[in-house]
C-alpha cells in the first residue's frame, strides 16, 4: 500500500478510537529480524520494518498495551539465542516479523510449506545449511513461552535457489492441512482482534516454489497488503477475523502478482 496512506490512516486511527482498557496489563512485543546485508533487498526490507513499527506502535497505544519493540541483529546465532531466552507474560501478544531472503530445498517437497529464513549474504560460496532458520521453529519457540497470542510472519521467497524445474513442480501447491482445523471461535470488531483473540498465527509471503515481490521504494507486496488489511479491520466497526484479514491479503497479493505469488497462513491450525 502507499506509505503516505498508511501514515494518514494511523493518524486517524489514533484520533478517533478510544483508548483501550482490557489490555492494560499486557505487552505487545514486536521482534523484528530485518535483512540489512543483501543490497538487492535491504532498502525494501527497511521500509517494511518502518511500516511494521509504525503500525504496531499505534496498535499497542490504542489497545492500552505496553509496547516492547526489539530489532535483532541480522545474525543467525543472535536470533536463535534471543528466541530461546525470550520471556513474556500469559496475556501478552508476540509478533515476530522477518523481512529478507528465504529458501527451501528440493527434497522438502510439498509436505513442508514454510520457508527457511536466510541469514547470510546471497553468495554461491555460502552453504545454505549454515545460514538458514526454520520458520516453524520460530513459532515453536514462541509457543513455549505461553503468551496469549503470537503472530509469526515471514516476508520472503519460498523457492529452491537456482532450480527452476524444482520450483515448477512445487508452485502453488502444498500438502499442509489447509482448512483442516476448526474455524475461529469468534469475530471481532476494531481492537478485539488484538485485545480479545487467543491463539497463534503463522504466515509466509509465498507458497512453495514461489518468489516474493520486493520493490526498494515501496517495500514488499505481502507486507504492504497485510498491513493494509489489518489496519482496515482494526478501524472498521464491522466484525471480522484473522482468517478474513489473511484471506484478503492472500487474494490481493495473488491478484497483483498475476498469480505468481500466493501467501499462505495458519490460524490455530486452520490453514489457507
Amino acid at each position: 500500500m502507499n506509505r503516505a496512506s498508511l501514515f494518514c490512516s494511523l493518524f486517524f486511527f489514533l484520533l478517533v478510537m478510544p483508548a483501550g482498557t482490557t489490555g492494560q496489563a499486557s505487552t505487545l512485543h514486536l521482534i523484528a529480524s530485518i535483512d540489512n546485508v543483501n543490497d538487492d533487498i535491504s532498502q525494501g526490507c527497511e521500509k517494511d520494518y518502518r511500516e511494521a513499527l509504525e503500525l504496531f506502535t499505534a496498535v499497542a497505544k490504542d489497545a492500552g498495551m505496553k509496547f516492547a519493540p526489539k530489532r535483532l541483529s541480522f545474525d543467525l546465532g543472535e536470533v536463535e539465542e534471543f528466541l530461546e531466552g525470550f520471556q513474556c507474560e500469559p496475556n501478552d501478544l508476540v509478533v515476530f516479523f522477518y523481512s529478507g531472503h528465504g529458501v527451501r530445498y528440493e527434497d522438502d517437497g510439498q509436505e513442508w510449506p514454510w520457508p527457511y529464513l536466510y541469514y547470510c549474504e546471497r553468495h554461491p560460496d555460502n552453504d545454505p545449511m549454515d545460514c538458514e532458520l526454520d520458520l516453524d521453529w520460530v513459532q515453536e519457540m514462541l509457543l513455549e513461552k505461553e503468551p496469549r497470542m503470537t503472530i509469526v510472519l515471514s516476508d520472503s521467497c519460498n523457492d529452491v535457489v537456482d532450480n527452476p524445474s524444482a520450483n515448477a513442480g512445487l508452485t502453488g501447491n502444498s500438502d499442509a492441512p489447509f482448512d483442516g482445523g476448526p474455524p475461529e471461535s469468534g469475530h471481532y470488531a476494531n481492537l478485539g482482534l488484538i485485545q480479545s483473540f487467543r491463539g497463534h498465527i503463522i504466515a509466509s509471503a509465498a507458497s512453495p516454489g514461489q518468489a516474493a515481490e520486493m520493490n526498494p521504494a515501496d517495500g514488499s507486496l505481502f507486507a504492504g497488503q497485510f498491513f493494509h488489511f489489518l489496519l482496515e479491520a482494526l478501524t472498521s466497526p464491522n466484525p471480522t477475523s484473522w482468517e478474513q484479514v489473511l484471506k484478503q491479503t492472500k487474494n490481493r497479493v495473488r491478484q497483483l502478482s498475476n498469480g505468481n505469488q500466493t501467501p499462505q497462513f495458519c490460524v490455530n491450525g486452520r490453514c489457507g
